[in-house]
């Protein structure tokens, strides 16, 4: 299982097929809605796609909000995860491993 994060090296179509045939899948999940997000002003968006050789087993989305930019960024960064993670089969491996990478990105960017 391959980890990808944000949507430089991922095809928005692959990624909207996936959430689109996915039963859980809904808005939050798409990339339209990052796309969204990316337009706001003090919203960072971001995503964890996870691979199987090359074939979307599942993702997870979130926002890293900052108010303030400078010294108080540090003190007013949080993240806000959108949707549960979607995986293929609703399998808990994909998602453990989808959460643990989150839990790494997310110590070096919110408190």
């Amino acid at each position: 299982m391959r980890i990808l994060r944000g949507t430089e090296q991922i095809d928005k179509a692959r990624w909207l097929a996936f959430v689109d045939s996915h039963p859980d899948g809904y808005i939050f999940n798409t990339p339209q809605l990052l796309e969204t997000f990316e337009k706001s002003n003090y919203y960072r968006p971001s995503i964890l796609i996870a691979l199987d050789g090359d074939v979307i087993a599942g993702l997870l989305a979130w926002n890293n909000i900052r108010d303030y930019s400078g010294p108080l960024q540090a003190f007013t960064s949080r993240n806000i995860v959108w949707a549960s993670p979607l995986v293929r089969d609703n399998n808990p491996d994909i998602a453990r491993i989808l959460l643990r990478e989150y839990m790494q990105v997310a110590k070096r960017e919110a408190i």
